[in-house]
């Protein structure tokens, strides 16, 4: 059995016009995907005191931290361009991947609802972000 840990995995935007380049956000960083499913509440008369649910539409949220590169290199993306993505009401794609064989790597447009800044005396400053999916990712297996 193997086991995927953060440093295998990397989150990617999209920005730039009027072609999009992928550029890498966070490396070897804590990462949640959460998904979730709205509740269709159903119930009738004959429920008696229980609530009856059906599944509804899904959603999801990614939240991660990343370093604040002040000086990025070639594929990786600025502090102000980061602002900008915050700043706009649009979706940006974002890419959550790694290079391991047999891995899932996700695709999704999302927009940003958090960009908190941490400050830490030990590590490095960070940023806290989280997106909300908007739409269906796409999933690929790595080969």
């Amino acid at each position: 059995m193997s086991a995927i840990n953060a440093s295998d995995v990397r989150v990617s935007v999209y920005t730039g016009t009027p072609t999009p380049v992928k550029k890498v956000v966070a490396r070897q960083t804590d990462l949640s995907f959460n998904r979730g499913k709205a509740e269709i509440e159903v119930s009738s008369k004959q429920s008696g005191q229980w609530a009856e649910f059906l599944s509804g539409r899904k959603n999801a949220e990614v939240t991660f931290d990343a370093f604040v590169e002040t000086n990025p290199v070639v594929g990786e993306v600025s502090e102000a361009v980061m602002d900008d993505i915050y700043d706009s009401p649009n979706a940006y794609k974002w890419a959550i991947e790694s290079a391991l064989s047999g891995t899932r790597s996700r695709e999704f447009f999302a927009v940003m609802t958090k960009f908190d800044l941490k400050l830490q005396q030990e590590n490095g400053a960070m940023y806290s972000i989280t997106l909300r999916v908007t739409g269906q990712p796409t999933t690929t297996v790595v080969a």
